[in-house]
Parts: C-alpha cells; structure tokens; sequence
C-alpha cells in the first residue's frame, strides 16, 4: 500500500511540471506554410498549444514559402509572449560577372558594380517570386564605348552562378549609292555588289591597343571613272554614303607644223600656251554598257594671208 501511495505521488508530481501554452503562429508573405514538429498545420496563422514536459522540452516551428528561405524556429517553455511571428527572407545567391575582350561598365538593375569598368566582379543577388509566383528576376547590362550594349536577365533557375559575356564591335546599316549608279563597290576588299548597295549590321572593331574604332576602305570602281576610294568609321553611326564619280581625264598638248595652228576640238577653238601647244583636259565617260569610252574630234587648219594648208 506504501508503495501505491509513492507512484501516485510521483505522476502528480511529474504532471505538475508539464506547462501548456497556447501560441499563435503568423507569417510574413501572409500565405507561408506552418509545420509544427513536422506536421503541416495550414497557413499564414496557426494557433497550437504546445505542451512542455520539463525544462529542457522543445518544439520546431518551420514556415516555408516558393521564393524564400525556409525559417525554422525552436520553442522552449520559457518563450516569452503567446505570438510567434516569422518573417521570410527571399533566397539570395551571389553571381560573378565576366566580360571579354576588354573591361565594361557593368550594371545590374540600373546599379552599378564598380566605379570603373572592369572585367570582373561579382555580387549578392535577391530572388523571390511575385504574386502569381513566377520568379523575379535581373537585368545585368555591360556597356563600353565603341562596343554594342549587352543585356542579359539573371534568373534564380539559371544553373551557373557565373556570368561570361563578350562584347561586340557596334554594328551600324549601310547604304551606299554612287553618281552614275552601277560601280563596284567593296569595302575592305570585300565585294558588296553593285550601287546602290545596302549592307545589315556592319561591324566596326576596335583597336585594342587604341581603344579607336579601325577605319575601313571604301572603294567604287566603274569602267570609264576613276577610281573612288574613301575611309568610313563609326562616325556617330552615319549610314548613308554617297560617292561621286569622276569620268577618266587627260590632258592634251598638241603641237603643229607648222606651228600656230587653230586647233578645234569638238567644234571649240583650244587655247594655246606659251610653247604654242594647243592644250584641252578631257573626260572619257563609257558611252555604253560595254563600258566603251567617249571620243573626240579634232580639227586642226592653219591660214595666212599669203596661204592655206589642208585641214587634219
């Protein structure tokens, strides 16, 4: 009967030390799921009472949320208040950025990563979703003189932390047209075809070592011209060029025996010059498809006073 008496007096004395608490759980997004030791309890608000035995009783509180870092709280008997209130933080991950083949001014979301450009650097990013939970996400820009801007958006699914971008030459339209149409146009001795010509998205290199986009030869030929060669560059992105061409000139110095003959050329009287040479610049255009040249006529006589000879 004693003993009776003592195993009765120890479980009251063991329910004496349980301590029952009423605890109301929140959460901040308002819809995050609540597992209380393990088990799913809804979301956003839970009330529980939670039981502690002894002292040293414990009980886990979790809230988890698509986009955010799950939050695991322990809960002890002496915790202060009757509300827990969880606050998740979005998911971060630090990325590094490289750039090639110079150093860029590098951006990400409009905030720059460094006070010069450069071709590294790295730095910790945010990611969480929206109200229809689709990821939010970054917009990583690299900008350097001379180069086309590059824009590329981070993601929280992208598998590589690490970012390699290279930059590109600025691209720019041409269209190229020459007076008389029809020439052959190259450029860097690369054919275009026949004026007037267009070319798409024509890079623009830089030098290196310059930092200055290289000049590129533009050059017209068409039977019956000279020659046309020029330089272009970026030249703020100008894209229309127009080349005049020159029909082919020579210059004539024509002599006579006797001398001081009239020299006519055409139907027009030539001037002479101190040596007594009748002198005259002409061009040759092409007269045909062919390409075959204008010519001319001339008409030389000589008379006196005294005598005549036979006209050429």
């Amino acid at each position: 009967m004693r003993r009776s008496v003592l195993s009765l007096s120890l479980v009251l004395f063991l329910v004496g030390c349980a301590t029952n608490r009423q605890i109301t759980v929140s959460t901040r997004p308002p819809d995050a799921s609540i597992k209380i030791d393990g088990v799913e309890r809804g979301k956003g608000q839970v009330t529980n009472q939670f039981v502690f035995n002894d002292k040293d009783s414990t009980h886990s509180v979790t809230v988890s949320r698509l986009g955010f870092k799950e939050q695991t709280t322990t809960l002890k008997r002496d915790f202060a208040g009757d509300t827990l209130k969880v606050d998740l933080h979005p998911l971060t991950r630090r990325v590094t950025i490289n750039v090639a083949p110079v150093a860029a001014n590098l951006m990400i979301d409009g905030r720059a990563l460094s006070a010069e450009p450069t071709d590294s650097a790295s730095a910790e990013l945010e990611f969480t979703v929206d109200a229809r939970n689709n990821w939010t996400t970054h917009t990583l820009v690299a900008e350097r003189p001379g180069y086309e801007r590059l824009e590329r958006l981070i993601s929280w699914q992208d598998r590589d932390p690490t970012y390699n971008l290279r930059l590109e030459p600025q691209k720019k339209n041409l269209n190229i047209s020459t007076k008389p149409p029809g020439a052959q146009v190259f450029l860097d001795g690369e054919p275009l075809g026949v004026s007037p010509v267009s070319v798409t998205n024509r890079p623009f290199p830089v030098d290196l070592q310059t930092d200055e986009v290289i000049p590129q030869k533009l050059r017209a030929v068409k039977p019956g011209y000279d020659p046309i060669e020029t330089t272009i560059s970026w030249e703020d992105g100008k894209q229309d060029y127009k080349i005049d061409l020159a029909a082919k000139t020579k210059t004539l110095r024509i002599l006579t025996d006797p001398p001081g003959a009239t020299v006519s050329i055409d139907g027009k009287a030539l001037e002479h010059d101190r040596g007594g040479a009748a002198t005259a610049t002409l061009q040759f255009p092409p007269i045909n498809e062919r390409g075959d040249l204008r010519s001319y006529t001339a008409l030389i006589s000589k008379k006196t006073a005294d005598s005549g000879w036979e006209p050429q």
